[in-house]
């Protein structure tokens, strides 16, 4: 119910931990993706690949030791849009990645769903479902 208290304590938990993913995401942080994502929470890239939490973690370090030193990358994500119900947060939203400061490379439009569930009084995230918008 949206005039309840808990509902804009959870939108509020949602909201950060959205802004956490992002980053974590943006500086390939395993420690980050162990903590947010559930143990059984799964991911489909813009590719339609699917891999589990271990395989994200796994990229995650790979992508951390080929990062160029002094290379900026960030996730710019707008119309995002959260549902909650109860114990499932629902987000969509749409976004791009944007690579280097001179000269700036956009990288291909994306679409994204994140599913988050409350387990035991924390928010994991148990989807994460990006599709390239070409």
């Amino acid at each position: 119910v949206a005039g309840d208290k808990g509902f804009y304590h959870n939108m509020q938990q949602i909201e950060r931990l959205e802004a956490e993913w992002n980053k974590a995401n943006e500086v390939s942080d395993p420690e980050a993706k162990h903590r947010l994502l559930a143990p059984d929470s799964y991911h489909v890239g813009p590719s339609g690949r699917t891999y589990n939490k271990s395989q994200d973690i796994q990229m995650a370090r790979a992508s951390e030791a080929a990062r160029v030193p002094g290379e900026s990358f960030k996730y710019e994500t707008s119309d995002q849009n959260t549902r909650i119900f109860d114990g499932i947060a629902v987000v969509t939203g749409t976004g791009r990645s944007i690579k280097g400061k001179d000269p700036i490379k956009l990288g291909t439009p994306f679409r994204f769903v994140h599913i988050w569930e409350k387990r035991n009084g924390t928010w994991l995230l148990i989807v994460d479902q990006v599709t390239a918008v070409r």
